[in-house]
């Protein structure tokens, strides 16, 4: 036990950072200079994904609230085909939302995927990642804005027309 101790005690600084250092690969500086392609067209999906999902949730919810409404499984069907059948009706009504607000409104998409090109502009992936957290913030703020505004008109709706 004290030979382990005493051969420990005469490894070097030099070797220590050796050891430690390994053949591990150095983490790339986030300041300098980086490829634009890969990793600015994987925020560049993401974020016309996240556009498109938001876009589609508002052309469905144009809809009005008799052409959202549709029939829910039975309450004794087994709690997994009812989980599955919401998480189903999520996907279709909100494809179907996108595909309205692309023949609607084609321009809306239009401009997210040029307006997310800005990505594309930063060398190094530092700033990458601040203009990525910029066009994002912007086209989810302004997408949530148009949802509350629909969903406040079509509560205002209902409520004009609630018999008291």
């Amino acid at each position: 036990m004290t030979e382990e101790k005493t051969q420990i005690a005469k490894i070097s600084d030099e070797q220590i950072a050796k050891m430690l250092q390994g053949d591990r690969p150095a983490k790339p500086d986030p300041d300098a200079p980086s490829a634009r392609l890969p990793e600015a067209l994987y925020y560049y999906i993401l974020t016309v994904l996240e556009a498109a999902i938001l876009i589609g949730i508002w052309g469905y919810m144009l809809r009005g609230a008799k052409g959202a409404l549709a029939k829910t499984p039975p309450e004794t069907d087994p709690v997994l085909e009812q989980v599955w059948w919401h998480v189903k009706f999520a996907v279709v009504s909100t494809s179907q939302g996108l595909g309205d607000q692309v023949l609607a409104r084609p321009w809306l998409l239009g401009g997210v995927m040029l307006g997310a090109l800005a990505i594309f502009v930063p060398r190094t992936a530092r700033s990458r990642k601040r203009v990525v957290y910029l066009v994002s913030g912007i086209i989810v703020t302004s997408l949530a804005v148009l949802l509350v505004f629909q969903f406040t008109a079509d509560f205002g709706l209902s409520n004009s027309r609630a018999i008291y």
